[in-house]
């Protein structure tokens, strides 16, 4: 009887001791607005995602005389804010036929906004876009990728 009840003492002392340590720790968790350690943000996101969407506007009015019908591949292939394979991407990214592969509508939106971004991992996330044509309203979702200090588009996701 003496034995089970020192055993049970020392199992108490012990429990104790660790749940007092536990109450000193003061770690806390990462909040989803932190900095992870390749530095990606959700702000990089946004702002790469709608550099990415100016700049191919901007490239479709400049070049259109020249490229023609090759005007949108030539301007997914000639962005400063997309990987070497963001225009091969575009094939698989569910744009119905006839649209533009990049913005997933007929023509360059009336207007966009980045209403959303997301770090999945470290170097990696998402932004969501709310494209606006006319009366209709899309979202295309952009995967992102952080490369030394620069966020650059991987490919998108027609809905």
């Amino acid at each position: 009887m003496k034995l089970r009840t020192l055993v049970t003492g020392l199992v108490a002392v012990a429990l104790s001791m660790s749940v007092a340590s536990c109450s000193k720790n003061d770690a806390q968790p990462i909040p989803a607005t932190s900095t992870w350690p390749s530095g990606i943000t959700e702000t990089k996101i946004k702002d790469s995602v709608s550099a990415l969407l100016s700049e191919y506007k901007i490239c479709l009015s400049e070049q259109a005389k020249s490229q023609g019908s090759k005007v949108r591949a030539y301007c997914a292939s000639h962005n400063s804010h997309a990987t070497a394979d963001f225009a091969k991407s575009l094939s698989k990214n569910g744009a119905a036929k006839g649209t533009d592969p990049v913005t997933c509508l007929k023509r360059f939106p009336d207007s966009f906004s980045v209403h959303t971004a997301s770090v999945v991992q470290d170097g990696e996330g998402y932004a969501g876009v709310t494209e606006t044509l006319g009366s209709d309203t899309q979202t295309v979702f952009f995967q992102v990728k952080q490369y030394s200090s620069f966020v650059q588009i991987v490919s998108n996701t027609c809905q």
